[in-house]
């Protein structure tokens, strides 16, 4: 039945007139025309549900990870996933949750047999080049501090960055011994923070404080 059903949703998929063209020739259909389509062929059978993977607070520059599932009933279909760098480009500075979870659904709608022709969505064709950069970046300044005998002071840019990363790791912690290994394992980017720049490590270190009184707070 899904077979069948399928045929049917690539057939309309074909008729959509909107579809983008890719430098290599080929043609991409959004991800709003396979939903649409996806409804109209399954109506209510089958469902799309998101999940945020990634905890709060979300900062620019934290990585930020959607999943995306079709499933019937209690039956997982298909799947896909999404991250994104928080404001990296003019998509993720204010709808970085709508970004990824469309990338998401993509991907799942893909990995389920309905895809548009590339395993990626309209935004991230376009945004590849400036994703690329944002991850060069932060590869390149965790390589300075983890694997380098690095210990000259950050720019500010670098010590945003980091900033940015430690919040963002030390708020997936779920305990307090997730959060004193976090601490004890990102000792030297901590150092190097205090080294180079006192107000954001007096940020890292603040929030931290709460982040522990929280996690106490809910162990009572």
């Amino acid at each position: 039945m899904i077979n069948e059903q399928m045929k049917t949703a690539i057939d309309l998929l074909k008729g959509r007139t909107n579809a983008l063209l890719l430098e290599d020739g080929g043609m991409y259909t959004k991800v709003q025309d396979r939903i649409e389509v996806f409804r109209e062929v399954w109506g209510d059978t089958l469902g799309i549900n998101t999940t945020i993977l990634t905890k709060p607070p979300y900062n620019k520059g934290d990585i930020f990870i959607m999943r995306a599932e079709i499933y019937k009933s209690d039956v997982v279909l298909a799947a896909g996933h999404a991250m994104e760098i928080i404001a990296s480009n003019d998509y993720t500075k204010t709808s970085f949750v709508e970004t990824a979870e469309t990338s998401a659904i993509g991907r799942a709608l893909a990995s389920f047999g309905l895809h548009g022709g590339e395993y990626a969505s309209a935004e991230e064709i376009e945004n590849v080049p400036k994703k690329q950069k944002a991850y060069e970046e932060h590869n390149s300044i965790l390589r300075k501090i983890f694997l380098d005998n690095y210990n000259d002071p950050m720019t500010e840019g670098e010590a945003e960055k980091i900033k940015n990363l430690l919040i963002g790791s030390g708020s997936m912690a779920t305990s307090i011994g997730e959060l004193s290994e976090f601490w004890v394992n990102n000792g030297k980017a901590i150092d190097l923070l205090k080294k180079s720049d006192d107000d954001r490590h007096k940020q890292v270190i603040d929030y931290f404080k709460d982040k522990q009184a929280t996690l106490e707070g809910e162990k009572k």
